[in-house]
């Protein structure tokens, strides 16, 4: 059994990676032809639309992983099926069950290695690149200013980012009392993190309000202490798409601490997650196709019953996201019920397999 694993492991495996080539160049033809409409603007042409496209493929991939991995056990499996290799294999007393362990063997591999992609791979490059093409859209550095929004506690920064490391721009700060209403105003105009993590404000312009008393204070150097570091304030810059795993548990765990809205990003993170248990469940879904009606068809058909079931998928998936967002609905539930239909329809399918 360990050998006829490996076996369907390894067919599965090239099976997936054909498939994930030609959906990343159908995928990426697709981009590269919608950004060409907007090359001209600034100075961002079709070189850099091409460059745009490249970097953006690893996050792509990773959001159609699913569908690779169902497209591969179609074909790779439904290969197997044609030459009567998998009837020989029943007939030697190997059971659906276990079939279905082998080929979810092979569906955690690349399960796993999606997750990998995810976490340190594909955010860098899908980051790099949407700023890489603001930049040339805008006739700016990539090394420009951006503003950011964050809020710690009853302090509220609005930070000029993307300046020389380790420092920022120029920073607003806003302090509110119990009632939300504005207790101060700050302004510096440069603001640096020492090596304990505090945050050294140059240049701080201060005006306090006290009932109808308002004062002023200039101060050309102070060090005050936020929860607030250099990390946090780069993954609030970010859509919640460009995150990784962990990049997102940070950011939801700083939402939840000042009690802001994280739907958002909890409907990422649990899409995030229903996807690589997908991933790892999809390939078995095919073991149900290629005993059935079609392991006489040909590869055509069984391409084209994937590409359904994965378009069924995916629209699904997405739209729970969106709608859960709207109505404000339980984002693990949105999240992961798509992939738990899935598991029953699988379920259903090997328990129908003789």
């Amino acid at each position: 059994m360990k050998t006829l694993a490996q076996y369907l492991t390894r067919m599965l495996l090239l099976a997936s990676a054909l498939v994930m080539l030609v959906l990343l160049a159908l995928a990426g033809f697709i981009e590269f032809v919608g950004e060409l409409d907007d090359t001209g603007e600034g100075s961002y042409t079709a070189a850099g639309a091409l460059l745009y496209t490249l970097l953006r493929l690893p996050q792509v991939g990773v959001e159609m992983l699913p569908v690779s991995a169902l497209l591969g056990g179609l074909l790779g499996l439904g290969a197997l099926a044609k030459g009567s290799e998998l009837v020989a294999m029943r007939a030697a007393g190997i059971s659906p069950r276990r079939l279905a362990q082998a080929v979810m063997i092979g569906g955690c591999l690349m399960a796993l290695g999606g997750a990998i992609v995810s976490e340190y791979i594909a955010p860098p490059l899908d980051q790099f690149a949407r700023k890489y093409r603001s930049a040339a859209r805008n006739r700016a550095d990539l090394s420009g200013r951006e503003n950011t929004w964050v809020r710690d506690g009853q302090r509220i920064f609005n930070v000029e980012s993307g300046n020389a490391a380790p420092g920022f721009g120029g920073v607003y700060l806003f302090e509110l009392d119990d009632s939300q209403r504005l207790q101060s105003v700050a302004f510096a105009s440069r603001a640096d993190l020492d090596e304990s993590g505090g945050w050294v404000l140059s240049n701080l312009n201060e005006t306090r309000f006290a009932g109808r008393d308002v004062s002023a204070t200039i101060t050309p150097s102070v060090t005050r202490k936020y929860s607030i570091d250099a990390e946090l304030l780069g993954i609030a810059a970010l859509r919640p798409g460009s995150l990784s795993i962990s990049g997102l548990l940070s950011y939801l765990d700083y939402l939840h601490a000042n009690r802001l809205d994280a739907r958002a990003y909890a409907t990422e993170f649990w899409r995030r997650i229903a996807d690589t248990l997908a991933t790892a469940i999809m390939p078995v879904l095919a073991i149900g196709f290629v005993f059935g009606s079609l392991r006489s068809a040909g590869a055509g058909s069984r391409l084209l019953i994937g590409v359904l079931i994965g378009l069924g998928y995916f629209l699904a998936s997405r739209t729970l996201a969106n709608s859960g967002q709207v109505f404000s609905i339980d984002p693990a539930l949105v999240g992961l019920a798509p992939v738990v239909v899935l598991g029953v329809v699988v379920l259903g399918v090997i328990y129908k397999v003789r």
